[in-house]
């Protein structure tokens, strides 16, 4: 069974009218039913903490001039951009049902070009050192080679290196590295 909860009215009256069609079983969420109903998938515009407890599987469907959440709740098996074709929301829906997860790829686009702006803000905190110690490791290069490169000493240019991860909020000492190649592939 899926739970429709959204914020329009006419959204989902027609939705309900879609997916009965459609063969699926829906009920209205009643906003005072205190009943977990872990066995229901919940089909919201609206995700909140909230309601991350009382449902078992759920899809969200996200604005994509909205807010995007920085966590996702576990049950959380579906993702969507509210703007997508009810033919991607079937799918979603059919996955979420057979106990599989359901990414956008819309959403993942966005999502990607989100990070890079973040990542963009993050790397104007680093000083100019840090910022050409940083396009070396995005290259790929060792610690000796751009303390070569730089005419610094392997000792400084770790210095930098650690002070970039910090800066950053990176831990381990592949993350900085992960982190270099996401840009290069966000920017793609």
């Amino acid at each position: 069974m899926i739970v429709l909860d959204m914020s329009q009215r006419l959204q989902q009256n027609l939705l309900t009218h879609f997916l009965k069609n459609r063969g699926f079983s829906i009920r209205e969420r009643e906003p005072d039913s205190l009943t977990e109903w872990t066995s229901i998938t919940l089909l919201t515009d609206k995700p909140s903490q909230e309601i991350t407890t009382s449902y078992g599987d759920q899809i969200w469907l996200l604005d994509k001039h909205g807010a995007m959440p920085l966590q996702v709740p576990l049950q959380v098996k579906g993702l969507l951009l509210s703007d997508c074709d009810l033919q991607e929301l079937e799918i979603c829906i059919r996955q979420v049902l057979a106990q599989q997860s359901y990414l956008s790829p819309g959403l993942m686009s966005l999502l990607n070009k989100q990070s890079y702006q973040a990542t963009t803000d993050h790397l104007a905190s680093l000083t100019s050192r840090e910022r050409q110690v940083f396009e070396l490791i995005k290259t790929g290069s060792s610690l000796r080679s751009i303390a070569d490169a730089l005419f610094i000493s392997v000792h400084t240019a770790e210095n930098h290196r650690a002070n970039i991860q910090k800066k950053l909020g990176l831990t381990g000492h592949l993350s900085l590295v992960r982190y270099a190649a996401n840009i290069v592939t966000a920017k793609k």
